[in-house]
């Protein structure tokens, strides 16, 4: 987990030689899409940069620095003829933006973002053809808009029937972690009314829950009609921050997420006067079950009801390397 080599082989004689090593002493973490070859044979890797006060997931070709340190590098989608398309953050996780990296050799790090509002895009691409996928807090469904030979056209993806309602998450960052949390009240909330709070988590590493996409609240507004205020917060161990963030959770699994889940609920609740945090429940599925189980028999001072979904209930029957890893 700790340690990985970036290795070229060749094909008729089965030598290899080392492009790029890989080590860190909580885990190794390689960005989608790479390694790879470059048009001009160099070789590209995804890894961290951790020194000279950045903390950055970044794109390197043959050690040169290819992305800017300020972006938090997600994927590599492909590329055309003369640029990479990646998609990664820029200091904000609960969005995600297309970027086209330039590859002439030589030059400064340098990405160019390709979309304009704020929310949650993916990419794909082909030859000359880029398409890029949307969702937003501001509209429904998915929208795209296709880059062909310096044209570009767009429409909705999807054309089922819209729901009959828009949820709209109070999205903002808490505590001296800056923590992605989102709140949500009924629609017919009236303030000073003091409302219980249903904690809606994940909380596991490699996903996020706090998304500026319209489609990832529109359950929890349901939830929040029935008469409740609906919390959900990433902590630390989720990805989309920086790489200490992601690896804070290194050996410390429990401790830290569930600290992390106090403070921000104790946080949120100075912001927003009517959450009555004498009525705490948690709810979650999977990694959120588990977290869910954990919160109501270590801090039933804080939650006082658990619903627990499909939990893992003894790690070391889990999947091994996932559980090796963290």
């Amino acid at each position: 987990q700790q340690h990985g080599l970036v290795l070229a082989v060749d094909a008729r004689t089965g030598e290899t030689q080392v492009h790029a090593e890989l080590a860190d002493p909580r885990w190794v973490e390689p960005i989608t899409g790479t390694p790879a070859y470059l048009p001009d044979g160099r070789v590209l890797v995804g890894g961290e940069l951790a020194h000279e006060g950045f903390d950055a997931r970044c794109l390197f070709a043959d050690g040169s620095l290819l992305t800017p340190a300020h972006l938090y590098v997600r994927r590599v989608c492909g590329r055309t003829r003369n640029e990479l398309i990646i998609e990664a953050g820029d200091g904000e996780p609960s969005e995600q933006h297309i970027y086209r990296v330039p590859l002439r050799a030589g030059s400064a790090a340098e990405a160019i973002r390709v979309t304009a509002t704020a929310g949650w895009h993916t990419a794909a691409v082909g030859g000359d053809t880029l398409i890029v996928v949307s969702q937003s807090l501001e509209h429904g469904g998915q929208r795209f808009v296709v880059h062909r030979g310096g044209a570009v056209t767009g429409g909705i993806v999807s054309h089922a029937a819209p729901p009959p309602y828009a949820a709209r998450p109070l999205l903002e960052r808490v505590t001296d972690r800056r923590l992605p949390t989102g709140v949500l009240y009924p629609r017919t909330h009236v303030a000073g009314r003091k409302l219980p709070v249903l904690v809606d988590i994940y909380g596991g590493p490699g996903h996020q829950e706090v998304l500026a996409a319209r489609a990832r609240w529109q359950e929890r507004q349901w939830w929040a009609d029935a008469g409740f205020a609906v919390v959900v917060i990433d902590n630390r161990g989720t990805p989309g921050v920086s790489p200490s963030f992601d690896k804070a959770i290194h050996r410390r699994f429990a401790d830290v997420i569930l600290t992390d889940q106090v403070d921000a609920l104790g946080a949120l609740a100075d912001k927003h006067p009517d959450l009555d945090l004498s009525r705490v429940a948690m709810r979650g599925w999977s990694f959120g079950g588990w977290l869910s189980a954990l919160a109501v028999l270590r801090r039933p001072d804080v939650y006082h009801c658990a619903v627990v979904g499909a939990p893992v209930t003894d790690w070391t029957l889990y999947d091994t390397h996932y559980t090796e890893r963290y």
